[in-house]
């Protein structure tokens, strides 16, 4: 069999997603020639496709090794190292490519990828239209071009870089997954919610249209849409810039609420900043859980969501439940019940913040089993102390667990976003 008709056997595999069969052809092909490079690289292709990203380095490695001036096989090794989260390997391959034939768009589409990676807006726009240079009409670059645009708020541009995409491929998914976000930050929900359709249409696996589909079927709800515009705002931010952000409105908060307490006066106008400020927190770590929640009886949005999405919510709606129930509970009972109930129905309400930041990671991230591990702890302290003394009254270690609840409380969203922030930053 020629050369080429093995290249077209193999990309007939996988992109039929056969890639058992795509492995045993490639090794066969090595076999007889370990140092096949063009092999080589398409083996290193079918492991990333397989979801075996860790197999994919050493066959991307060798192929390059043999030939070290193949531009294709560099942006191979390059994506590799990239979902390896090998980042400065991954930027060096791409610029050997770009280096070595500065024509090869390939490279450019690694390099703003990297860059939109790093929160490095421009730079990344810079690279997609360098590439776009060469040609015009590659659709990736003209879709990380328009992703650019759109961190960089200049949104008019980013929706008529789509249409183009758009009209060059009515029916690729990522185009329409790309206009469907446009139209969210435009506030154009139900055209989004009928773009995002599209996506799914031409993409059945596309998460990154997924994501969008919720987004925009939740944007409708006025309760829910200022959590969306704090997301697509913060999302737009460098990760310096958005711990200044969140240390910027703490640090407000805290001298309104000095101010309120030192000028009786002004405490009816500052307070409700004040409220308005932790109701935000708390809608910033329980809004897309619970809202998930209630997508659930949504005809579209139901089918959109995740398995683990689903139990996530579940889980939250159930400790929800629980916590009000134990609060309507205590206005029946008298004391010392009354006051132990009470406790119990706050500390479970404020299980809705680790709850929420368990729900918040990524269920193959890193950060998980840590999210899961302190949402576990602050139980422990906080309404597992409240239900011994239920069962126990003379329980004498209820009030210092009480005050390490409470300190964990107010620690546990700096400590979680940190752990959130570090482990999107991950290629998962």
């Amino acid at each position: 069999m020629s050369s080429n008709l093995i290249i077209d056997r193999i990309l007939v595999l996988l992109k039929t997603g056969r890639f058992t069969e795509a492995e045993q052809a490639l090794k066969q092909e090595l076999a007889k020639n370990p140092d096949d490079e063009i092999a080589l690289g398409f083996l290193a292709v079918c492991y990333l496709d397989a979801g075996r990203k860790e197999d994919a380095i050493a066959p991307a490695k060798r192929a390059v090794a043999i030939s070290p001036d193949a531009p294709w096989l560099l942006a191979i090794l390059g994506r590799v190292m990239m979902l390896n989260n090998r980042l400065p390997e991954a930027r060096q391959a791409a610029e050997s490519a770009r280096n070595i034939d500065p024509t090869y768009t390939g490279a450019y589409e690694m390099l703003s990828q990297l860059a939109y990676h790093d929160s490095k807006w421009q730079e990344a726009l810079e690279h997609a239209e360098a590439g776009l240079s060469h040609d015009p009409e590659d659709a990736d670059l003209v879709n990380l071009r328009a992703m650019a645009l759109m961190k960089l708020n200049r949104i008019s541009e980013a929706s008529a870089t789509i249409d183009f995409a758009l009209k060059q491929d009515p029916e690729d998914t990522f185009s329409h997954s790309n206009k469907g976000w446009v139209l969210i930050e435009q506030g154009r929900y139900d055209e989004a919610i009928a773009t995002f359709r599209d996506a799914l249409r031409f993409g059945p696996e596309n998460e990154y249209a997924r994501d969008g589909l919720k987004e925009a079927i939740k944007g409708k709800n006025w309760l829910y849409r200022g959590v969306l515009r704090y997301a697509l705002f913060m999302g737009k931010l460098s990760q310096q810039n958005q711990w200044l952000v969140i240390i910027g409105m703490y640090v407000a908060v805290r001298i309104i609420s000095k101010m309120a307490d030192a000028n009786e006066a002004l405490r009816p106008f500052l307070l409700p900043l004040v409220v308005l400020y932790m109701a935000f927190v708390f809608a910033s770590w329980i809004g897309t859980p619970l809202s998930n929640l209630v997508l659930r009886l949504h005809a579209i949005g139901k089918h959109a969501l995740t398995e683990v999405e689903k139990r996530d919510s579940s889980l939250i709606g159930l400790n929800l439940a629980f916590a009000l129930l134990v609060l309507l509970g205590s206005l029946a009972a008298t004391p010392p019940l009354s006051d132990t109930l009470n406790l119990l129905g706050i500390t479970l309400l404020a299980m809705l913040i680790p709850l929420g930041g368990y729900a918040l990671s990524a269920p193959e991230g890193a950060a998980r089993k840590t999210m899961a591990y302190l949402a576990i702890g602050l139980f422990v302290f906080g309404p597992g102390s409240q239900l011994i003394s239920l069962i126990n009254p003379d329980f004498s270690a209820e009030g210092m667990l009480l005050t390490l609840f409470m300190i964990g409380i107010f620690f546990y969203s700096w400590i979680a976003n940190y752990i959130l922030s570090k482990d999107r930053r991950r290629f998962n």
